[in-house]
């Protein structure tokens, strides 16, 4: 992490806004006085990131982000990680009431889109957390850092120095490991576990699978390719040769069926013919409803007629509603021509009231705009005396915090009495390290410790091994007694066997000759050898070959027994022999060693035979002197130790003599610190108070002397508030008159106010008033001329009324005869409908016989001729029962043909039912032959399926079977490895090992610069548990870190601190946090001159290497001058404020 610009406004002592540029200014320092507000930069910083300091002592304070007199506090930093840009944002605010909690009210982490943003309202981002806490999380894990870990390997704040120094074991290396991304190694080890459990699973779970493939054979995937060639044999059966005889038996059954059928059909026909109730009576009806017909059209005839001749007189005479329109137009003008006066006197009126409305509204209006502007005057009068009240009463209140702190009188005292009490613990220590320095000197005289106790330990392990040799003397000679007996066993066995090998062989031959002797003669040649014969062969003596090669085989039984022991007692031989080679090769490297240890102590001269090697061959007497002088050699070196634990005895407690004034003055050099900072408080507190009255126009102070500074404060304190006591007497009588005042001006004008309001809502209704009453004189007016212009033509009003009388009588005429008329229309038509209907009903019955008698025409049905629908119905009925009584017999026939057919289909099907279950499949229980054919094609075809997917699936199971034991040796293979792995990886393995490598290569450099600070004295190192400090003063002397004075401390810490810089990215895994930026706000102050140039020299080497940041707060002039950018704070009553100056 690397900051690029820093923003405050309103944090701590930053009460206004302020910007630091951090650009170019890899290597800069913070100077300015004591309590200017250098370290709050280091401060805000780390509040951005995670929000919070260390100097506030509590993770959950947010109050002190807030300057004294601020609502609002703002920190912006923008900072380059990885070659991106971020920025980090914490809004602080202050709530209201009387508590006035002070909380974060908003936090985000951005990332600029442009890695040269900074900070700019166009600048593009990507919002990547918001909301207090998930912000300083998600900046954990994006720097890999926590808070603790930041502050103590980046920002190392004031106070908190030497944190990573004396921090325990533990976190020590939870620091380092997130430092150096060392966690890495624990995601392998998880995932090494997961990845072997999972394949150990995988394996147990393939194991368990395979159990269900026991069928998984060749045997049965043989068994299932017969039982497949069987299927497909029974289908081809069932195809050809069953279902098409079926298929033929079904057909017959059909074909008879049909015939029962038909003839039944042809009955059910012939049966269905009968003549229709009420035919005969048709011809009668018809004849009525013709007669009825004629009348009601004569009807009819007549009331057309009359209805005409009303309606043409209607139409001679004038318009009912011209007639109607006219006489209203007479009755309208009379009532107009006696009203219009009336209108035209109250119109005179309304305007008259109109006039005196106005001359009211306007006298109101002046009243309430005078009220207006005396009740603005008064308000402003109010307003100028509250804030005159309130800026008296805040500037009292402001005086009446202003206190002397506590304790003010006794910091003077305290100092003296500090320096006294470190001026004696100072004396006690030089006379503690005196006698602390006589002791080391005896210890240096005396033979270094280590390698007595080293001497001691080789020879106690020389004297082990010469006393063990020597014990085990007897048994290595009866085991070379027992070797030799068994070597010359195994040569006499081996000599026998060898014997009874060559008198089996001679037999074997002389048996063989004698058996083909018969059969040679000399001059052919050997059937054996092929070489001619010169000589036959003697004749043998009978041999009992069995015996011989029975003796053959116990021979070599007994000498492949002897050689097996000889064998097994080599094997031991060479074992001791080899064990005991390798004891006294170590015993050489101890001998040696010791011989080291004793020149290096100066005590060889008495040693002769220590001199000499150890060789594989040595004897035990030799061994026996050795020990003697090796016991003696151990002797005097116990006693030499037993003189430096006396020595050491009377170091120790010189030591804790030293540990206690060295205590001491720290304790005294803290009182005195404790008093200096009481003082600088107490000093801050005055110009606090002061810069808090600064608007009141406060005397210069002179905080040199801190007693006189707050007495001149007090002083002028008490004179100004008895002061603003009177005159906020005063103000508050003058804010209360002009409040009355105000309040009297507020209802004077609201009364003039409503007056007017009163005056004008009665003008607006005169005006309305005077408005309708012209309209209605007008409305008036123009309607008498309207009616006068439109009744000038027309008749006179007594003239209207008979012709209107006349027209109203010509249509009630119409109206009485239209409606006769409408009900002989309806009687016609009643009578057409009666008509139509029975001539219908004549033709449906017509329609109904060709029907009835369509259907029978193929059995010979006679044709209906005429028009007498009775007749004919009748010959058809006749017809149709002399064929009905023919078919009975037919159908008895039919009937015993049908069964016939189906006996011989259920023969047929049973023979195939019969063939399937006997192939074991179950046929379908149904009469249907087709269906029986159909689904019996299908279930052997199954069948033929089901034997094929079986051979296939056995084939699967089988090629499954052998992978999945692939698989599972695979998986067993992988999560053996992937155990062995994740022990390896666990966090007491392979990771405590890498940092404590890291951390002995951190203390390795460290020790370097430490030595370079402490002009050679100190140097570090470390125990299993804690860190060491090396005192090359003191005889090299180690001891905890923590026995360290305040200054000495200092170095260790900035040599680790430097160390810890430079080696992190060397030292750092694939994905490590990478301190980019390192910031120290310590005591510089307490380095000697000497070791004030070696740190500068450090850091600007640090610097110059470009790959960090480094920032430095300190009061030493001459640090600050080497350092190229400064940073200069400064602090007036308006707060701190920082320039960025460069040298």
């Amino acid at each position: 992490m690397r900051p690029v610009l820093l923003e405050l406004d309103g944090f701590c002592s930053y009460r206004t806004k302020v910007s630091v540029d951090f650009r170019d200014a890899d290597f800069f320092v913070l100077v300015g006085p004591t309590g200017a507000g250098k370290s709050t930069i280091i401060d805000a910083m780390i509040f951005a990131l995670y929000g919070t300091v260390p100097r506030w002592d509590n993770r959950s304070a947010v109050a002190p982000a807030l300057a004294p007199t601020a609502n609002r506090g703002v920190v912006r930093l923008i900072f380059d990680l990885a070659g991106r840009r971020f920025s980090v944002v914490r809004d602080v605010r202050r709530g209201g009431g009387k508590i006035q909690a002070v909380t974060i009210r908003e936090a985000r982490l951005e990332e600029f889109l442009s890695p040269l943003a900074l900070g700019a309202f166009d600048d593009e981002t990507t919002t990547l957390e918001s909301g207090s806490p998930r912000v300083t999380t998600a900046v954990e894990k994006l720097l890999g850092l926590t808070f603790d870990q930041f502050t103590q390997a980046v920002a190392l704040p004031q106070g908190d120095f030497a944190r990573f120094l004396h921090a325990t074991d533990g976190d020590r290396q939870d620091i380092l490991k997130n430092l150096l991304g060392y966690g890495i190694y624990d995601g392998i080890q998880r995932a090494a576990y997961s990845r072997a459990s999972a394949n150990k699973m995988r394996a147990e779970t393939l194991t368990e699978q395979l159990a269900g493939y026991a069928d998984a054979t060749e045997e049965n995937v043989a068994a299932l390719r017969q039982t497949r060639t069987k299927a497909k044999d029974f289908e081809k059966h069932v195809t050809t040769v069953a279902v098409p005889a079926l298929t033929q038996a079904a057909e017959e059954v059909a074909r008879a069926g049909e015939h029962v059928a038909q003839l039944n059909a042809e009955l059910d026909a012939l049966l269905a013919v009968v003549v229709p109730a009420g035919v005969a009576d048709l011809d009668v009806a018809r004849q009525a409803k013709k007669a009825a017909l004629a009348t009601a059209k004569t009807q009819q005839s007549g009331l057309e007629e009359r209805d005409h001749t009303a309606r043409a007189a209607l139409q001679t005479a004038p318009p009912r509603h011209q007639l109607e329109q006219t006489l209203a137009n007479w009755r309208e003008l009379e009532q107009i021509t006696d009203v219009l006066p009336v209108v035209i006197n109250a119109a005179a009126a309304a305007d008259a009231e109109l006039q005196e409305a106005a001359t009211t509204r306007e006298r109101a209006d002046t009243a309430a705009n005078t009220a207006r502007a005396a009740a603005t005057e008064a308000d402003r009068v109010v307003e100028l005396r509250a804030r005159e009240y309130v800026e008296a009463r805040d500037h009292l209140a402001a005086l009446h915090r202003i206190s002397v702190p506590e304790g003010l009188d006794t910091i003077s005292e305290a100092i003296r009495d500090a320096a006294s009490q470190l001026t004696q613990a100072k004396s006690d220590l030089g006379k503690a390290e005196e006698v602390q320095k006589d002791a080391a000197d005896e210890l240096l005289e005396l033979p270094d410790p280590a390698t007595a106790v080293a001497a001691v330990t080789e020879a106690e392990e020389i004297i082990s091994f010469v006393a063990g040799d020597a014990a085990a003397s007897a048994q290595r000679s009866q085991s070379d007694a027992g070797f030799a007996e068994a070597q010359q066993k195994a040569a006499e066995a081996a000599e026998q066997a060898a014997t009874a090998e060559a008198a089996l062989h001679d037999a074997e031959r002389a048996d063989k000759a004698a058996a083909i002797r018969t059969e040679l003669t000399v001059g052919d040649d050997c059937p054996v050898c092929g070489q001619t014969i010169t000589q036959l062969p003697p004749e043998s003596v009978a041999t009992n070959i069995e015996a011989t090669r029975s003796a053959a085989e116990r021979a070599r039984d007994r000498a492949q027994k002897a050689a097996a022991a000889l064998a097994q007692l080599e094997v031991e031989h060479n074992s001791a022999v080899a064990v005991r080679g390798e004891q006294l090769r170590r015993c050489e490297d101890r001998r040696v060693k010791l011989l080291d240890h004793l020149t290096a102590l100066d005590m060889v001269d008495q040693c002769v035979i220590v001199r000499d090697s150890v060789s594989e061959e040595a004897s035990s007497e030799g061994l026996s002197r050795l020990s003697a002088e090796v016991s003696a050699a151990r002797a005097r070196l116990v006693a030499a130790q037993g003189q430096r634990a006396k020595i050491e005895d009377k170091r120790k407690t010189a030591d804790a003599n030293v540990i206690r004034a060295r205590g001491s003055v720290r304790a005294a050099e803290q009182a005195a610190a404790n008093a200096e900072n009481d003082a600088a408080s107490a000093r801050t507190a005055l110009g606090a108070a002061r810069d808090n009255v600064s608007a009141l126009d406060p005397p210069a102070i002179d905080d040199s002397d801190i007693h006189r500074g707050w007495g001149q404060l007090t002083a002028w304190v008490s004179r100004t508030a008895d002061a603003l006591a009177q005159q906020f007497k005063v103000l508050s009588q003058a804010a209360d008159d002009a409040n009355d005042a105000a309040s009297r001006g507020h209802e004077q004008r609201k009364l003039a106010e409503d007056a007017a309001t009163e005056s004008a809502n009665a003008y607006t209704a005169a005006a309305v008033a005077k408005e309708r009453a012209d309209q209605q004189v007008q409305m008036k007016q123009q309607r008498e001329a309207e009616l006068t212009q439109q009744l000038s033509a027309a008749p006179e009003v007594d003239d209207v009324r008979k012709q209107l009388d006349h027209v109203i009588a010509l249509e009630e005429e119409v109206n009485a005869t239209s409606s006769a008329l409408g009900e002989a229309r309806t009687a016609v038509s009643a009578a057409t409908d009666a008509l139509a209907q029975v001539e219908a009903a004549i033709q449906a019955s017509w329609q109904q016989l060709r029907r009835s008698r369509d259907p029978l025409t193929p059995f010979g049905a006679p044709e209906i001729t005429g028009t007498d629908i009775a007749a004919g119905w009748q010959l058809l009925a006749d017809w149709s029962a002399a064929e009905a009584s023919s078919r009975g017999a037919q159908i008895e026939a039919a009937k015993r043909a049908a069964w016939e057919a189906d006996t011989r289909a259920q023969a047929v099907r049973v023979s195939l039912v019969e063939a399937l279950t006997a192939e074991g499949i179950t046929a379908p229980s149904t009469d249907d032959a087709a269906a029986l054919s159909t689904e019996a094609t299908r279930l052997v075809a199954s069948a033929v399926a089901t034997a094929q997917a079986a051979l296939k699936r056995g084939k699967e199971r089988l090629e499954e079977s052998k992978q999945m034991q692939k698989q599972m040796k695979a998986a067993k293979d992988t999560a053996d490895v992937a155990h062995e792995l994740a022990n390896l990886m666990r966090s007491n393995n392979f990771p405590r090992w890498l940092i404590a490598s890291a951390l002995d290569t951190l203390l390795l450099d460290a020790s370097a610069i430490l030595m370079d600070l402490s002009s050679g004295q100190f140097s570090l190192t470390r125990d299993e548990r804690d860190l060491l400090v090396i005192d090359h003063n003191d005889a090299n002397m180690p001891r905890l870190v923590k026995t360290l004075s305040g200054g000495e401390t200092f170095q260790a810490a900035l040599a680790l601190a430097l160390a810890l810089s430079e080696q992190v990215t060397s030292l750092s895994a694939v994905g490590a946090s990478k301190l980019e930026s390192i910031f120290l706000d310590e005591g510089f102050g307490t380095l000697d001159e000497v070791t004030l140039e070696t740190v500068a020299g450090t850091l600007e080497n640090l610097a110059s290497s470009g790959s960090r940041m480094v920032g430095v707060i300190t009061h030493v002039p001459a640090l600050a001058e080497r350092i190229p950018v400064r940073f200069q704070v400064t602090r007036d009553s308006a707060g701190s404020h920082i320039e960025r100056q460069g040298i």
